[in-house]
């Protein structure tokens, strides 16, 4: 199975933006994501679950962890919040240093590896970072190229 990374965003986009007017106002079932029973956005899967998986990559090691150890606790906790599934798709989450012990810091040669790591996996659909400016410009090149949406909680 290999799922087509830019069919699953336009699909997953349009879905948002449908369910987006559906929400809101005083209707039976759900808890307020996505409106059905099973609140995942869908009644419960039938069939094999899939994976999707998403990734981070941000500097684990050295003076930033603080900051990055936060950002982590916010993707599991979402994930969290919906039991790590949505439809029939299983969310697995993996979390990638772009530091070195070395360096103290991200470091570019680590940062593409991880770009390429994740292009190279067909499930993964996500890829959260990096944290720095000049690491996005490593990544992002790569990423864009394979559409492979990236989502930056720090870079400018």
């Amino acid at each position: 199975r290999n799922v087509d990374r830019r069919k699953f965003l336009l699909a997953g986009g349009a879905g948002a933006l449908a369910l987006s007017g559906c929400g809101g106002g005083g209707g039976t079932g759900g808890d307020g994501k996505g409106g059905a029973p099973d609140g995942k956005g869908g009644t419960e899967p039938s069939g094999p679950e899939e994976v999707i998986r998403i990734v981070s990559s941000l500097p684990r090691t050295g003076s930033a962890r603080g900051q990055t150890n936060t950002i982590v606790n916010g993707i599991q906790m979402a994930i969290e919040d919906y039991g790590g599934k949505i439809g029939r798709f299983k969310i697995e989450y993996t979390d990638m240093d772009d530091a070195t012990a070395a360096a103290g810091a991200w470091d570019g040669p680590t940062e593409k590896a991880n770009a390429q790591k994740a292009i190279a996996d067909p499930d993964v659909m996500a890829y959260i970072g990096p944290y720095n400016s000049n690491a996005a410009k490593i990544s992002m090149p790569e990423l864009n190229e394979a559409g492979l949406v990236q989502i930056s909680p720090a870079v400018t």
